[in-house]
């Protein structure tokens, strides 16, 4: 491997975000690793520009139907609206990459005909760029300029990582014609074959794709390519055959005036009852339903119909509004339901309230100086700032100051501390229920020598957590120092499980890369272990990573199966989603735990 390729800056789950994909403006940078084959089971596109790097060499790239293996340091630019899908061969390592999603907006004034041919680099005929070492070398140092903007996120860190940005673009720009990658000399394997058979299957599945008729188009034997099909899709020959027929008839549904048994023929069914039993199976719903609800419904059907790999989890994303209520009644009365306040963006107090009331939540998560940039940390919260909040009436679940409390340098670790202690007091003068943190990022190599970090953070500061009465939280996540169950007991145990120190329950947060813990029994054995110290639970869905609207990604069987077994009242925080989905998502988390609605705080 090349020097370029050592010196590239990498740390899996960090993420570089300025602004949501819904502005006109906005930036984001994903560090992450997968370790299962294939990334979505089926293409899909997004309406933003989208650059895809693998730093390693196993991997492919499905573009608009034409299957393109690549190596470490490739780079795939996708345009809006263009199909496409990533796959990682399954090996015994895991794959590292870095997605790059923006959009420019209009541009800066003056410089939009310039941008606009920057951007040109996504309308190339093979949409793949290999540089030679040279030229790689110099965009690496550009990418790690770029990741240590969004670490260091120094005052208006934004204006830097724009700028950063377009300079990266420009250097692909200008270097464009030393574009080595060549498609032609790419080697065919298993994989290359089961993804020919995939595009054929998506031009020609209005006719007859059995696994006989494909596997003698092919040259392959039908045993052998049912086996390799699944072997590296993740999903059966028939279930891709029946979700391509079904993702183009919610098209033509949606989009034409074909009639129902023009499209039947159209998508290669048999029969209208062939039809409506496979359309049923995956949506829910029958075609002519389907064909008379509103858009956003149709949205969210479109969206579900990527089922998961059968042998991961067992959610099979079912259209949300369908899920039943649970009729079991908590301990203690009615579970609160509310949002993550900064999810609603910079704002001050007494709009924060208003929002709240606009979308009836009846509780928060708040992290003050997330929500209220003006108060830039708890450390520079003042009297007037503290009685501005109490004057609102908030109900304030949990108070978050997710600092590094896991940090080796002693420097920052003494000063995340000290605010910390504040956060304590200033929770207590809100009424918080308590103040919340992670347990930072963590190898395993450094695992052990960070929990004796987080051990002496919390030997300090639970004495100060029983003076103010306010417990601390911490919030295991699968990346952390405190990741797993085993390590949530050692921490209780090491503290004499002490009364000041309970949990945030956040079941995504707990999910490995390959989602082989996404199961009941895994969920059932985390609240049966802790959930006397949970203070609240985070309520959020997922697909390959990205944040979906609840009820739509891979926990959707998962949530009402917690809602069988939880039996403590706590909280329930809808957090790290879009707002434009939060009237459904408030409303899914009340049919799943059987919450009665109230009036939000006055």
């Amino acid at each position: 491997m090349d020097s370029a390729s050592n010196s590239l800056f990498f740390k899996p789950g960090f993420k570089i975000k300025f602004n949501r994909d819904i502005d006109p403006l906005f930036i984001y940078f994903d560090y992450d690793i997968r370790s299962y084959p294939v990334n979505m089971n089926i293409q899909h596109f997004h309406n933003f520009y989208e650059i895809f790097i693998p730093l390693e060499d196993s991997t492919a790239h499905l573009v608009d139907g034409e299957f393109n293996q690549l190596i470490a340091y490739d780079m795939v630019f996708l345009k809006p609206g263009l199909l496409h899908k990533s796959v990682y061969p399954k090996v015994n390592l895991p794959q590292k990459r870095i997605i790059i999603n923006f959009n420019l907006g209009a541009g800066i004034p003056g410089l939009e005909h310039d941008l606009n041919k920057i951007l040109g680099i996504f309308s190339l005929k093979q949409p793949i760029i290999r540089f030679p070492v040279n030229i790689r070398t110099e965009i690496v140092s550009k990418i790690n300029e770029i990741f240590q903007i969004g670490k260091q996120k120094q005052d208006r860190w934004q204006v830097a990582y724009y700028a950063a940005f377009i300079e990266f673009l420009w250097l692909i720009y200008k270097n464009i014609n030393q574009n080595c990658y060549d498609q032609n000399k790419v080697i065919e394997s298993n994989s290359q074959k089961i993804y020919y058979v995939m595009d054929y299957i998506n031009h020609h599945y209005s006719e007859d794709v059995s696994l006989e008729s494909v596997a003698e188009t092919h040259a392959i034997s039908p045993f052998y390519l049912s086996h390799i099909f699944k072997d590296i899709t993740g999903i059966n020959f028939v279930n891709y055959v029946q979700t391509v027929r079904i993702r183009n008839a919610l098209q033509m549904l949606a989009y034409s005036d074909d009639t129902v048994s023009e499209i039947i023929e159209k998508c290669g069914f048999t029969s209208t009852s062939q039809f409506n039993r496979v359309f049923h199976k995956f949506c829910g719903i029958s075609p002519s339903d389907y064909r008379k609800s509103h858009t956003v419904k149709k949205n969210l059907i479109m969206g579900m119909i990527n089922p998961e790999k059968e042998e991961v989890a067992p959610a099979e994303f079912p259209p949300r509004l369908y899920i039943k209520g649970l009729q079991k009644t908590k301990n203690g009365g009615s579970m609160k339901v509310g949002v993550r306040a900064h999810d609603f963006g910079s704002t001050i107090p007494m709009n924060l309230k208003a929002k709240l009331q606009e979308y009836n939540a009846e509780t928060i998560q708040l992290a003050i100086h997330k929500s209220f940039p003006y108060m830039r940390s708890y450390l520079e919260v003042t009297y007037d700032d503290i009685e501005d909040i109490k004057d609102q009436g908030l109900d304030i679940s949990v108070l978050g100051c997710y600092i590094d409390i896991a940090s080796l340098n002693d420097s920052k670790w003494n000063n995340q501390i000290a605010e910390f202690e504040v956060a304590l007091r200033i929770a207590k003068e809100l009424g918080a229920k308590c103040v919340a943190t992670e347990t930072s990022d963590c190898s395993d190599e450094n695992r052990e020598i960070q929990f004796e970090r987080v051990v002496e953070a919390l030997e300090h500061l639970l004495p100060i957590a029983r003076k103010y009465d306010v417990p601390i939280a911490i919030e295991p996540v699968i990346r952390h120092t405190i990741n797993t169950p085993e390590m949530v007991s050692r921490l209780l145990e090491r503290l004499n499980n002490d009364e000041y120190l309970r949990l945030i329950f956040d079941p995504v947060n707990l999910l490995k890369d390959d989602l082989s813990n996404n199961t009941f029994s895994f969920f059932e054995e985390v609240i049966g272990l802790f959930e006397k110290k949970f203070m609240a639970m985070h309520v959020k869905d997922i697909i390959e990573g990205e944040r979906v609207p609840l009820g739509t990604g891979v926990m959707a069987k998962i949530y009402p199966h917690i809602a069988r077994v939880l039996t403590v009242n706590i909280p329930l925080i809808r957090e790290e989603l879009p707002i434009d989905s939060l009237k459904d998502d408030l409303a899914f988390i009340r049919k799943t735990f059987s919450v009665q609605q109230t009036e939000a705080t006055t």
